[in-house]
């Protein structure tokens, strides 16, 4: 007999070497005014999917019990004053920025 289907594709595994995991709710300057809900996105695998999908987060957090996921669009790190003991935030490894072009000789005079 042939294999039943395969249900829906999992969420793919977190890629432990994009994020570092730090204890504690994602908090920094400006986290208040830089932070939004990722609807839906109740797993640290689906928190990072979206995290990783969005070109503005550098970080998210959840409750590893089970909660809301918050992308974070400002630099942060995990604080665990004031935080649930299960909250982790997850910080993304940004790539080196590459150096700029250099710039054009200037054009020389006649």
């Amino acid at each position: 007999p042939p294999p039943p289907p395969l249900g829906p594709p999992l969420a793919p595994p977190l890629e432990s070497s994009s994020y570092t995991q730090t204890l504690g709710c994602c908090r920094g300057a400006g986290w208040e005014d830089n932070n939004e809900e990722a609807e839906g996105a109740q797993t640290v695998n689906l928190c990072a999917v979206a995290c990783s999908a969005s070109p503005t987060c550098v970080a998210f957090d959840i409750l590893l019990n089970g909660g809301d996921c918050y992308l974070f669009s400002v630099d942060v790190t995990g604080t665990v004053e004031g935080c649930p003991a299960d909250a982790r935030c997850y910080v993304k490894h940004l790539p080196p920025s590459a150096p700029p072009p250099p710039s054009p000789p200037p054009p020389s005079l006649p």
